[in-house]
């Protein structure tokens, strides 16, 4: 419906450029969005492994209730 309202009374050069915006557009905006999406996960993920230390006794005590 609302790509239809987009096309109404324009000429078909411009209905053209609406198209080739949307089919570029759409892959460029998820590329962008995995792009950040993998950035964000690694920060993160390093954020959460620099605490992890083998020598805090929390870490030793920790992995021996897991372990045991």
């Amino acid at each position: 419906m609302i790509t239809t309202a987009s096309y109404y009374g324009i000429p078909d050069q411009a209905s053209a450029l609406i198209s080739v915006a949307r089919n570029v557009g759409g892959p460029i905006g998820v590329s962008i969005a995995q792009n950040v999406l993998a950035y964000r996960e690694q920060f993160h993920q390093n954020r959460l492994v620099e605490h992890v230390v083998p020598s805090i006794p929390g870490y030793q005590e920790t992995l021996r209730i897991v372990t045991d």
